[in-house]
């Protein structure tokens, strides 16, 4: 199922709505600030090479210019608190194409949207000829 502006909703047994974020939708945009300070608050967690503020200028600034290579996808509860998301980026090497998830947060007892998360940017790959999805995490087991 597609909402008006193309973003993809994947339904769920659990009472989560997952959605592929687009900044100008009507009403995935209404998410925008909770979902930029996830994504800070998960590069200040977990440091990489990027400061956690410049992280969010620069996935944002992609996904407000339509970059079609760069999913958001995110979980909110029936009251639209933001319970789970996945930062992914198409990445090639040659002819080989695939989608690297550069974050992934589910909050402590939401573990049921993990499977949402997953099927909606497995939806997102497909119409891009993309079957492989690659996770890496610099967290402990």
């Amino acid at each position: 199922m597609a909402n008006s502006a193309g973003g993809q909703i994947v339904a769920s047994a659990v009472p989560y709505t997952t959605f592929l974020y687009d900044p100008l939708d009507p009403t995935w945009g209404l998410f925008t600030h909770a979902l930029m300070e996830r994504v800070r608050a998960f590069g200040e967690e977990f440091p990489g090479e990027t400061d956690p503020e410049l992280l969010v200028r620069q996935w944002f600034s992609r996904l407000f210019a339509g970059d079609s290579n760069v999913a958001l996808v995110a979980s909110a509860t029936p009251d639209g608190k933001i319970v789970g998301h996945a930062l992914a980026v198409v990445t090639s090497h040659g002819p080989k194409r695939w989608l690297f998830g550069w974050q992934w947060r589910v909050d402590d007892g939401h573990t049921g949207v993990a499977q949402g998360l997953i099927d909606s940017l497995k939806q997102f790959a497909a119409p891009l000829g993309i079957s492989t999805m690659l996770v890496a995490t610099n967290r402990s087991a």
